[in-house]
Protein backbone atom coordinates (compact mmCIF):
# COMPACT_ATOMS: atom_id res chain seq x y z
CA UNK A 1 0.00 0.00 0.00
CA UNK A 2 0.97 3.44 -0.81
CA UNK A 3 1.92 6.29 1.71
CA UNK A 4 -1.45 8.59 0.39
CA UNK A 5 -3.24 4.98 0.48
CA UNK A 6 -2.46 4.39 4.03
CA UNK A 7 -2.93 8.41 5.46
CA UNK A 8 -6.27 8.31 3.25
CA UNK A 9 -7.30 4.61 5.48
CA UNK A 10 -6.11 6.10 8.92
CA UNK A 11 -8.13 9.17 8.55
CA UNK A 12 -11.33 7.34 8.34
CA UNK A 13 -10.49 5.27 11.23
CA UNK A 14 -9.84 8.33 13.27
CA UNK A 15 -12.56 10.65 12.15
CA UNK A 16 -15.67 7.60 12.21
CA UNK A 17 -14.19 5.58 15.31
CA UNK A 18 -17.78 3.99 15.89
CA UNK A 19 -18.19 2.82 12.05
CA UNK A 20 -17.65 -0.91 11.36
CA UNK A 21 -15.49 -1.26 8.00
CA UNK A 22 -16.53 -4.14 5.87
CA UNK A 23 -14.04 -4.32 3.17
CA UNK A 24 -14.75 -6.75 0.04
CA UNK A 25 -12.47 -7.80 -1.91
CA UNK A 26 -13.02 -7.81 -6.11
CA UNK A 27 -10.93 -8.05 -9.01
CA UNK A 28 -11.78 -4.54 -9.93
CA UNK A 29 -9.45 -2.01 -9.36
CA UNK A 30 -11.81 0.84 -9.31
CA UNK A 31 -12.44 2.35 -5.78
CA UNK A 32 -16.20 2.44 -5.04
CA UNK A 33 -17.06 4.43 -2.01
CA UNK A 34 -20.89 4.79 -0.83
CA UNK A 35 -23.23 4.42 2.28
CA UNK A 36 -21.38 7.15 4.16
CA UNK A 37 -24.14 7.82 6.41
CA UNK A 38 -23.61 10.96 8.80
CA UNK A 39 -20.09 12.04 7.30
CA UNK A 40 -19.42 14.44 4.28
CA UNK A 41 -19.68 12.05 0.87
CA UNK A 42 -17.94 14.68 -1.27
CA UNK A 43 -15.46 15.64 1.21
CA UNK A 44 -14.56 11.59 1.12
CA UNK A 45 -14.68 11.41 -2.51
CA UNK A 46 -12.15 13.93 -2.94
CA UNK A 47 -9.85 12.21 -0.58
CA UNK A 48 -10.39 9.23 -2.48
CA UNK A 49 -9.41 11.17 -6.16
CA UNK A 50 -6.03 12.06 -5.03
CA UNK A 51 -5.39 9.59 -3.54
CA UNK A 52 -2.98 6.96 -4.81
CA UNK A 53 -5.15 3.77 -5.18
CA UNK A 54 -2.65 1.98 -7.23
CA UNK A 55 -0.77 -0.22 -4.86
CA UNK A 56 -4.70 -1.50 -3.62
CA UNK A 57 -5.17 -4.45 -6.60
CA UNK A 58 -8.30 -5.97 -4.57
CA UNK A 59 -10.51 -3.33 -3.18
CA UNK A 60 -13.67 -3.28 -4.80
CA UNK A 61 -16.03 -2.03 -1.86
CA UNK A 62 -15.63 -0.20 1.25
CA UNK A 63 -18.69 0.38 3.22
CA UNK A 64 -18.85 1.97 6.47
CA UNK A 65 -21.94 0.92 8.94
CA UNK A 66 -22.98 3.23 11.63
CA UNK A 67 -23.62 0.76 14.34
CA UNK A 68 -25.57 3.21 16.41
CA UNK A 69 -27.77 5.54 14.22
CA UNK A 70 -30.59 8.11 15.08
CA UNK A 71 -33.18 7.20 12.25
CA UNK A 72 -34.70 10.25 11.23
CA UNK A 73 -37.02 8.87 9.81
CA UNK A 74 -39.04 7.91 12.99
CA UNK A 75 -40.89 10.75 14.26
CA UNK A 76 -43.80 11.00 16.18
CA UNK A 77 -46.59 10.41 13.81
CA UNK A 78 -48.55 13.39 13.69
CA UNK A 79 -51.75 11.52 13.01
CA UNK A 80 -51.60 9.76 16.11
CA UNK A 81 -54.17 12.24 18.62
CA UNK A 82 -56.94 11.11 21.27
CA UNK A 83 -59.34 9.77 19.18
CA UNK A 84 -62.47 12.45 19.70
CA UNK A 85 -64.93 9.49 19.49
CA UNK A 86 -63.76 7.68 22.61
CA UNK A 87 -66.42 9.05 24.82
CA UNK A 88 -68.00 7.54 28.00
CA UNK A 89 -70.61 5.19 26.44
CA UNK A 90 -73.89 7.34 27.23
CA UNK A 91 -75.68 3.96 26.22
CA UNK A 92 -74.36 2.17 29.34
CA UNK A 93 -76.56 2.71 32.38
CA UNK A 94 -77.42 1.19 35.20
CA UNK A 95 -79.90 -1.22 33.99
CA UNK A 96 -83.11 -0.56 35.40
CA UNK A 97 -84.74 -4.05 34.55
CA UNK A 98 -82.58 -5.36 37.27
CA UNK A 99 -84.41 -5.41 40.30
CA UNK A 100 -84.98 -7.10 43.38
CA UNK A 101 -87.05 -10.02 42.07
CA UNK A 102 -90.56 -9.67 43.35
CA UNK A 103 -90.86 -13.88 43.59
CA UNK A 104 -88.13 -14.43 46.01
CA UNK A 105 -89.88 -14.06 49.44
CA UNK A 106 -89.36 -15.50 53.00
CA UNK A 107 -91.21 -18.78 52.48
CA UNK A 108 -94.25 -18.61 54.10
CA UNK A 109 -94.22 -22.33 55.04
CA UNK A 110 -91.05 -22.17 57.17
CA UNK A 111 -92.72 -21.54 60.86
CA UNK A 112 -91.56 -21.46 64.28
CA UNK A 113 -92.99 -25.09 65.11
CA UNK A 114 -95.84 -24.63 67.51
CA UNK A 115 -94.92 -27.74 69.50
CA UNK A 116 -92.14 -25.48 70.43
CA UNK A 117 -93.29 -23.45 73.20
CA UNK A 118 -92.14 -21.39 76.84
CA UNK A 119 -93.56 -23.78 79.49
CA UNK A 120 -96.24 -21.29 81.17
CA UNK A 121 -95.68 -22.38 84.61
CA UNK A 122 -92.02 -21.76 84.27
CA UNK A 123 -92.32 -18.19 86.51
CA UNK A 124 -89.28 -15.50 85.04
CA UNK A 125 -85.77 -15.70 86.98
CA UNK A 126 -85.74 -12.60 89.30
CA UNK A 127 -82.15 -11.47 90.07
CA UNK A 128 -82.61 -10.57 93.83
CA UNK A 129 -80.90 -7.02 94.59
CA UNK A 130 -77.23 -8.00 96.48
CA UNK A 131 -76.76 -5.82 99.83
CA UNK A 132 -73.50 -6.31 101.41
CA UNK A 133 -73.67 -6.11 105.16
CA UNK A 134 -70.80 -4.96 106.94
CA UNK A 135 -69.39 -6.59 110.06
CA UNK A 136 -70.38 -5.77 113.02
CA UNK A 137 -69.34 -2.80 115.35
CA UNK A 138 -70.10 -3.32 118.49
CA UNK A 139 -68.21 -6.41 119.73
CA UNK A 140 -67.85 -8.25 122.83
CA UNK A 141 -64.13 -6.09 124.56
CA UNK A 142 -63.43 -3.90 127.36
CA UNK A 143 -66.09 -1.09 126.98
CA UNK A 144 -64.16 1.32 127.81
CA UNK A 145 -64.96 5.22 126.92
CA UNK A 146 -63.41 5.72 123.66
CA UNK A 147 -64.50 1.96 122.57
CA UNK A 148 -67.56 3.89 123.17
CA UNK A 149 -66.80 7.17 120.95
CA UNK A 150 -65.32 4.68 118.09
CA UNK A 151 -68.87 2.56 118.02
CA UNK A 152 -70.73 6.00 118.29
CA UNK A 153 -69.04 7.07 115.64
CA UNK A 154 -69.03 4.63 113.34
CA UNK A 155 -73.09 3.46 113.84
CA UNK A 156 -73.99 7.35 113.16
CA UNK A 157 -71.66 7.38 109.65
CA UNK A 158 -73.01 3.91 108.51
CA UNK A 159 -76.60 4.52 109.78
CA UNK A 160 -76.85 8.48 109.21
CA UNK A 161 -80.54 8.45 108.28
CA UNK A 162 -81.93 6.83 111.51
CA UNK A 163 -79.10 7.20 114.49
CA UNK A 164 -78.50 10.49 116.02
CA UNK A 165 -76.42 11.01 119.14
CA UNK A 166 -75.50 14.21 120.77
CA UNK A 167 -73.93 15.61 124.58
CA UNK A 168 -75.63 16.19 127.50
CA UNK A 169 -72.51 17.19 129.34
CA UNK A 170 -69.18 16.37 130.72
CA UNK A 171 -68.39 14.24 133.63
CA UNK A 172 -66.04 15.81 136.11
CA UNK A 173 -63.45 15.01 134.05
CA UNK A 174 -64.30 15.69 130.88
CA UNK A 175 -65.82 12.63 129.20
CA UNK A 176 -69.05 13.07 127.85
CA UNK A 177 -72.05 11.51 128.78
CA UNK A 178 -73.61 10.93 125.06
CA UNK A 179 -77.55 10.10 124.84
CA UNK A 180 -78.35 8.50 121.29
CA UNK A 181 -81.54 8.81 119.34
CA UNK A 182 -83.30 5.87 117.68
CA UNK A 183 -86.87 6.64 115.79
CA UNK A 184 -89.17 9.58 115.45
CA UNK A 185 -92.10 9.03 116.70
CA UNK A 186 -94.00 10.92 119.06
CA UNK A 187 -93.85 8.13 122.04
CA UNK A 188 -90.73 7.85 124.31
CA UNK A 189 -88.33 5.05 125.91
CA UNK A 190 -85.50 6.31 127.83
CA UNK A 191 -83.06 2.81 128.23
CA UNK A 192 -79.44 3.62 130.02
CA UNK A 193 -76.42 1.55 131.02
CA UNK A 194 -73.34 1.58 133.26
CA UNK A 195 -74.57 4.04 136.47
CA UNK A 196 -71.71 2.15 138.43
CA UNK A 197 -68.20 2.16 136.79
CA UNK A 198 -67.37 -1.64 136.76
CA UNK A 199 -71.04 -2.48 135.11
CA UNK A 200 -70.17 -1.73 131.56
CA UNK A 201 -71.50 -4.39 130.35
CA UNK A 202 -74.74 -2.49 130.54
CA UNK A 203 -73.06 0.40 127.81
CA UNK A 204 -72.30 -3.04 125.73
CA UNK A 205 -76.34 -3.99 125.64
CA UNK A 206 -77.50 -0.55 124.99
CA UNK A 207 -75.10 -0.34 121.95
CA UNK A 208 -75.69 -3.82 120.68
CA UNK A 209 -79.17 -2.78 120.79
CA UNK A 210 -78.43 0.10 119.03
CA UNK A 211 -77.28 -1.44 116.45
CA UNK A 212 -78.73 -4.38 115.76
CA UNK A 213 -81.79 -2.54 115.45
CA UNK A 214 -80.28 -0.31 113.05
CA UNK A 215 -79.40 -2.81 110.49
CA UNK A 216 -82.48 -4.52 110.56
CA UNK A 217 -83.44 -1.73 108.67
CA UNK A 218 -80.41 0.15 106.76
CA UNK A 219 -79.37 -3.50 105.53
CA UNK A 220 -82.41 -5.88 106.03
CA UNK A 221 -86.24 -6.13 105.39
CA UNK A 222 -86.83 -4.10 108.53
CA UNK A 223 -87.55 -6.44 110.81
CA UNK A 224 -85.86 -8.48 114.25
CA UNK A 225 -87.31 -11.49 115.38
CA UNK A 226 -91.64 -11.12 115.21
CA UNK A 227 -91.17 -6.56 115.64
CA UNK A 228 -91.37 -4.87 112.81
CA UNK A 229 -88.82 -2.35 113.98
CA UNK A 230 -89.32 0.03 110.84
CA UNK A 231 -92.72 0.91 111.94
CA UNK A 232 -92.01 0.52 115.42
CA UNK A 233 -89.42 3.67 114.64
CA UNK A 234 -91.89 5.53 113.49
CA UNK A 235 -94.53 5.45 116.22
CA UNK A 236 -91.35 5.36 119.30
CA UNK A 237 -88.86 7.56 119.89
CA UNK A 238 -85.79 5.30 121.73
CA UNK A 239 -83.78 7.70 123.49
CA UNK A 240 -80.16 5.24 124.79
CA UNK A 241 -77.55 6.66 127.78
CA UNK A 242 -75.19 3.95 126.74
CA UNK A 243 -72.53 5.07 129.29
CA UNK A 244 -73.58 7.49 132.26
CA UNK A 245 -70.70 7.35 134.20
CA UNK A 246 -67.23 6.94 131.69
CA UNK A 247 -65.24 8.30 134.78
CA UNK A 248 -65.79 5.21 136.53
CA UNK A 249 -65.71 2.68 133.95
CA UNK A 250 -62.47 3.71 132.30
CA UNK A 251 -61.08 3.70 136.23
CA UNK A 252 -61.97 0.19 136.42
CA UNK A 253 -60.69 -0.76 132.78
CA UNK A 254 -57.40 1.19 132.83
CA UNK A 255 -56.67 2.39 136.57
CA UNK A 256 -54.81 5.56 137.39
CA UNK A 257 -53.69 5.49 134.15
CA UNK A 258 -56.88 6.91 132.85
CA UNK A 259 -56.23 9.84 135.18
CA UNK A 260 -54.40 12.85 135.58
CA UNK A 261 -51.43 12.59 137.50
CA UNK A 262 -52.81 15.22 141.02
CA UNK A 263 -55.91 13.09 140.49
CA UNK A 264 -54.26 9.84 141.70
CA UNK A 265 -53.63 10.80 145.39
CA UNK A 266 -57.61 11.44 145.79
CA UNK A 267 -58.81 8.37 143.96
CA UNK A 268 -56.59 5.87 146.03
CA UNK A 269 -57.97 7.27 149.00
CA UNK A 270 -61.19 6.56 148.18
CA UNK A 271 -60.31 3.39 147.16
CA UNK A 272 -59.33 2.45 150.59
CA UNK A 273 -55.25 3.21 149.21
CA UNK A 274 -56.07 0.14 146.96
CA UNK A 275 -54.68 0.27 143.41
CA UNK A 276 -56.66 -2.35 142.70
CA UNK A 277 -59.83 -0.66 141.02
CA UNK A 278 -61.52 -3.06 139.50
CA UNK A 279 -64.17 -2.89 141.98
CA UNK A 280 -65.61 0.52 141.52
CA UNK A 281 -68.85 1.46 142.01
CA UNK A 282 -68.98 5.88 142.23
CA UNK A 283 -68.21 8.44 139.96
CA UNK A 284 -64.96 9.73 140.00
CA UNK A 285 -65.53 11.91 142.82
CA UNK A 286 -66.71 9.32 145.28
CA UNK A 287 -70.58 9.58 144.87
CA UNK A 288 -73.00 6.64 144.01
CA UNK A 289 -74.96 7.49 141.55
CA UNK A 290 -77.58 5.03 142.26
CA UNK A 291 -78.22 6.33 145.48
CA UNK A 292 -79.20 10.25 145.74
CA UNK A 293 -82.24 10.67 144.00
CA UNK A 294 -84.90 11.72 145.90
CA UNK A 295 -86.94 8.69 145.97
CA UNK A 296 -86.39 6.72 149.56
CA UNK A 297 -83.26 8.45 150.08
CA UNK A 298 -83.85 9.04 153.35
CA UNK A 299 -84.33 5.01 154.22
CA UNK A 300 -80.58 4.75 152.82
CA UNK A 301 -79.09 2.15 154.37
CA UNK A 302 -75.31 1.25 154.83
CA UNK A 303 -74.19 4.32 153.31
CA UNK A 304 -70.52 5.26 154.17
CA UNK A 305 -70.58 9.00 155.76
CA UNK A 306 -68.13 10.48 153.16
CA UNK A 307 -66.95 9.83 149.83
CA UNK A 308 -65.57 6.63 148.62
CA UNK A 309 -65.58 3.61 145.90
CA UNK A 310 -68.96 2.31 146.58
CA UNK A 311 -72.85 3.17 148.14
CA UNK A 312 -71.81 6.90 149.48
CA UNK A 313 -75.28 8.63 148.63
CA UNK A 314 -74.21 12.39 149.12
CA UNK A 315 -74.77 14.45 151.85
CA UNK A 316 -78.78 15.21 150.41
CA UNK A 317 -80.64 13.79 147.55
CA UNK A 318 -79.09 15.06 144.09
CA UNK A 319 -75.64 16.20 145.61
CA UNK A 320 -74.01 18.69 143.52
CA UNK A 321 -70.91 15.70 143.27
CA UNK A 322 -73.48 13.47 141.50
CA UNK A 323 -72.98 15.74 138.68
CA UNK A 324 -73.61 13.20 135.69
CA UNK A 325 -77.16 11.95 137.28
CA UNK A 326 -78.09 15.58 137.31
CA UNK A 327 -77.59 16.11 133.99
CA UNK A 328 -79.64 12.28 133.79
CA UNK A 329 -82.13 14.91 135.69
CA UNK A 330 -82.26 17.56 133.31
CA UNK A 331 -82.55 15.31 130.53
CA UNK A 332 -85.32 13.05 131.59
CA UNK A 333 -87.53 16.72 132.69
CA UNK A 334 -86.94 17.98 129.51
CA UNK A 335 -88.70 14.97 127.92
CA UNK A 336 -92.31 12.69 128.16
CA UNK A 337 -90.90 9.20 128.84
CA UNK A 338 -93.82 6.52 128.90
CA UNK A 339 -91.51 3.94 130.57
CA UNK A 340 -87.56 3.48 131.73
CA UNK A 341 -85.35 1.19 131.67
CA UNK A 342 -82.28 1.01 133.33
CA UNK A 343 -79.30 -1.80 133.60
CA UNK A 344 -77.36 -2.89 135.97
CA UNK A 345 -75.27 -5.85 136.68
CA UNK A 346 -74.49 -8.49 138.15
CA UNK A 347 -77.28 -11.32 139.53
CA UNK A 348 -79.33 -11.71 136.66
CA UNK A 349 -82.67 -10.67 137.94
CA UNK A 350 -85.47 -7.85 137.54
CA UNK A 351 -86.63 -5.14 139.53
CA UNK A 352 -89.72 -3.97 138.69
CA UNK A 353 -91.96 -3.24 141.98
CA UNK A 354 -90.87 -0.19 144.40
CA UNK A 355 -92.44 0.25 147.92
CA UNK A 356 -93.27 3.72 146.69
CA UNK A 357 -95.29 2.21 143.68
CA UNK A 358 -98.86 3.45 143.35
CA UNK A 359 -101.33 0.37 143.45
CA UNK A 360 -102.69 1.72 140.10
CA UNK A 361 -99.21 0.53 138.29
CA UNK A 362 -98.96 -2.73 139.89
CA UNK A 363 -101.25 -4.34 137.60
CA UNK A 364 -99.69 -2.44 134.45
CA UNK A 365 -96.20 -3.18 135.88
CA UNK A 366 -96.29 -7.02 136.37
CA UNK A 367 -97.85 -7.47 132.95
CA UNK A 368 -94.78 -5.64 131.41
CA UNK A 369 -92.12 -7.13 133.73
CA UNK A 370 -93.52 -10.49 133.64
CA UNK A 371 -92.96 -10.23 129.71
CA UNK A 372 -89.32 -9.32 129.82
CA UNK A 373 -88.54 -11.98 132.91
CA UNK A 374 -89.78 -14.29 130.08
CA UNK A 375 -87.82 -12.82 127.42
CA UNK A 376 -84.49 -12.62 129.70
CA UNK A 377 -85.24 -15.74 131.67
CA UNK A 378 -84.57 -13.08 134.56
CA UNK A 379 -86.77 -13.89 137.67
CA UNK A 380 -88.86 -11.12 139.34
CA UNK A 381 -87.63 -9.70 142.48
CA UNK A 382 -90.23 -10.95 145.04
CA UNK A 383 -93.02 -8.41 145.88
CA UNK A 384 -93.22 -9.41 149.06
CA UNK A 385 -89.97 -9.30 150.07
CA UNK A 386 -88.04 -5.70 151.62
CA UNK A 387 -87.08 -3.32 149.41
CA UNK A 388 -84.08 -1.28 151.25
CA UNK A 389 -81.78 0.55 148.69
CA UNK A 390 -84.16 3.26 147.71
CA UNK A 391 -82.93 6.44 146.10
CA UNK A 392 -81.95 5.06 142.49
CA UNK A 393 -83.42 6.77 139.32
CA UNK A 394 -86.44 4.18 138.72
CA UNK A 395 -87.60 4.65 142.41
CA UNK A 396 -87.38 8.24 141.83
CA UNK A 397 -89.22 7.85 138.18
CA UNK A 398 -92.11 5.65 139.29
CA UNK A 399 -93.05 8.14 142.28
CA UNK A 400 -92.66 11.07 140.36
CA UNK A 401 -94.60 10.86 137.01
CA UNK A 402 -96.16 7.43 137.99
CA UNK A 403 -94.66 5.56 135.35
CA UNK A 404 -93.46 1.77 135.16
CA UNK A 405 -89.60 1.93 135.65
CA UNK A 406 -87.74 -1.51 135.31
CA UNK A 407 -83.90 -2.39 136.84
CA UNK A 408 -82.65 -5.15 134.83
CA UNK A 409 -79.06 -7.08 136.85
CA UNK A 410 -76.95 -8.51 133.59
CA UNK A 411 -74.91 -12.21 134.44
CA UNK A 412 -74.54 -14.46 137.34
CA UNK A 413 -73.40 -13.02 140.17
CA UNK A 414 -69.71 -11.16 140.43
CA UNK A 415 -68.81 -10.41 143.95
CA UNK A 416 -67.53 -6.88 143.54
CA UNK A 417 -65.86 -6.61 139.74
CA UNK A 418 -67.30 -6.30 136.52
CA UNK A 419 -68.95 -9.31 134.36
CA UNK A 420 -66.68 -11.52 132.76
CA UNK A 421 -66.36 -11.12 129.05
CA UNK A 422 -67.56 -14.46 128.17
CA UNK A 423 -70.99 -14.10 129.51
CA UNK A 424 -71.89 -11.22 127.00
CA UNK A 425 -72.98 -13.25 124.04
CA UNK A 426 -74.96 -15.13 126.20
CA UNK A 427 -76.69 -11.52 127.96
CA UNK A 428 -76.88 -10.28 124.39
CA UNK A 429 -79.28 -13.35 123.41
CA UNK A 430 -81.22 -12.88 126.74
CA UNK A 431 -81.54 -9.12 126.22
CA UNK A 432 -82.06 -8.35 122.30
CA UNK A 433 -86.07 -7.49 122.23
CA UNK A 434 -86.31 -6.12 125.74
CA UNK A 435 -85.90 -2.54 123.46
CA UNK A 436 -88.08 -3.42 121.28
CA UNK A 437 -90.55 -5.33 123.19
CA UNK A 438 -90.35 -1.92 125.80
CA UNK A 439 -90.70 0.47 122.99
CA UNK A 440 -93.85 -1.49 121.88
CA UNK A 441 -95.53 -1.02 125.45
CA UNK A 442 -94.35 2.78 125.62
CA UNK A 443 -96.23 3.34 122.38
CA UNK A 444 -99.10 1.29 123.98
CA UNK A 445 -99.37 3.44 127.17
CA UNK A 446 -98.47 6.80 125.18
CA UNK A 447 -101.76 6.00 122.82
CA UNK A 448 -104.06 5.34 126.06
CA UNK A 449 -103.02 8.53 127.85
CA UNK A 450 -102.55 10.82 125.03
CA UNK A 451 -102.89 9.13 121.28
CA UNK A 452 -106.34 8.40 121.64
CA UNK A 453 -107.50 11.85 123.20
CA UNK A 454 -105.78 13.72 120.42
CA UNK A 455 -107.74 11.75 117.92
CA UNK A 456 -111.58 11.75 119.82
CA UNK A 457 -110.26 15.74 119.48
CA UNK A 458 -109.24 15.65 116.15
CA UNK A 459 -112.56 14.59 114.91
Amino acid sequence: MGRTSLIVFLIIIVMVPIFEINIICAKETNINLYSYENSDISSMKQVASIADISSLNKIIDIRITPNIELTPDIELTPDIELTPDIELTPDIELTPDIELTPDIELTPDIELTPDIELIPDIPPVEIPEIVVVPPEIVTVKNYSYDELKNDLNNLKYRHSEIIDYRSLGQSPYGREIFVVTLGSGEAELYIDGSRHGREWSGAFINMKMIEEYARAVTYGDGTFGDYNVSELLEKVTIHFVPMINPDGVDLTIHGLDAFPIDAHANLLSLNDNSSNFKRWKSNALGIDLNRIWDAGWLDIQNSPSNPSWMNYKGSKPFDPLAVEDLLIKDFIETQDFELLVSYHSTGRILYWWWKNTPKNLEVPSRKIASEVSRLTNYPLYPQDRPHTNGGGLTDWFTEVYGRIALTLELAPYHNNTSVDLKYYSEEWRRNKYVGLYTAEQAYNLWWERIGKKSLAQSE
